[in-house]
């Protein structure tokens, strides 16, 4: 499901999701897992979100209770309830290797 997601957002956008979206001030408040909601069937969990406010506000808060199902370790989740446990590493060599982590390569690639 997270595949086809970055897929269908690069294919709207052109690119792949940045890591983070950011406040005018370059800090980042939501992480590029907020941005692929409307791509994995949760355009109105996306819309309930504060985008210029972090991830931790107290509105923002209240929403991780709805996590998405793409998004959910039954391993580790209400354990770990509100912490992160679906990561992309940005940087040089990785995915997510453009200006300000945009992806350059394919999500599917060396995928077999």
């Amino acid at each position: 499901a997270l595949v086809a997601a970055l897929d269908a957002y690069h294919a709207e956008h052109g690119h792949y999701p940045p890591p983070a979206i950011r406040a005018k001030d370059g800090a980042p408040l939501l992480s590029w897992r907020v941005a692929l909601l409307p791509y994995l069937g949760e355009k109105a969990l996306y819309a309930r979100f504060k985008l210029d406010e972090p991830w931790d506000s107290l509105h923002n808060k209240t929403l991780l209770a709805d996590l998405p199902k793409a998004y959910a370790r039954p391993d580790v989740w209400p354990t770990n309830f509100g912490k992160t446990n679906t990561f992309a590493i940005a940087g040089p060599g990785t995915l997510f290797d453009g200006p300000d982590g945009v992806a350059k390569a394919s999500a599917t690639a060396g995928l077999g």
